[in-house]
């Protein structure tokens, strides 16, 4: 097509220089780019439009994503879950003396984290078998999966590994020790 329409700008790239590169894509290609907000990257202003448009659009994502961190941290300090529990851990509904469900300010369903019995059990075994039986961590994967332990599970060394390092088996409850990098030129991203 010689005209590629899309809804906003925004909805191409959140990152100012990944935008500029994909405009420079499609001008080397010559086609043009129109949004429903009226840009056209036809239009003689359209350069400064769109340079505009995405540092906003940026800078947009990092206040949201600051304050989604600030959230987050203010609800782990305040004792609530803010990811999934590891396995032999689930969430479940918070519930008063009188057995009602919690509902919290926001209409939304308050959870707690317990210990999912049956899981535990299997965390206990990995724990035994790692540290009693000497079994590497490919051996007992290989072990939980021809028992198909925990029914829907595949097991891996990596994951077994991960459980053997995770602190909130023996009670550490740590949230946002390391943070996700992406590397600009290649876009792998790596812990940090």
């Amino acid at each position: 097509p010689s005209v590629i329409i899309v809804d906003e700008l925004d909805r191409l790239h959140r990152d100012q220089a990944e935008s500029l590169l994909f405009v420079r894509l499609v001008k080397s290609r010559n086609r043009r780019l129109v949004t429903a907000g009226n840009f056209d990257s036809s239009d003689e202003f359209a350069k400064i439009t769109h340079a505009m448009t995405s540092l906003n659009s940026e800078m947009q994502i990092d206040q949201l994503t600051k304050k989604v961190y600030r959230g987050m941290a203010d609800a782990f300090k305040n004792g609530k879950h803010v990811s999934a529990p590891p396995t032999g851990y689930k969430l479940v509904e918070r519930k008063d003396a009188e057995g009602n469900v919690i509902i919290n300010s926001n209409s939304k369903v308050e959870r707690k984290v317990v210990i999912d019995d049956e899981a535990a059990e299997v965390i206990r075994r990995i724990f035994k078998m790692y540290a009693e039986e000497k079994l590497s961590p490919a051996k007992i994967a290989k072990v939980l999966d021809g028992e198909s332990a925990l029914e829907g599970s595949r097991w891996g060394q990596s994951s077994v590994t991960q459980m053997l390092k995770n602190e909130k088996y023996i009670g550490r409850w740590t949230w946002k020790k390391t943070t996700r990098v992406q590397d600009p030129v290649t876009g792998k991203q790596r812990s940090v």
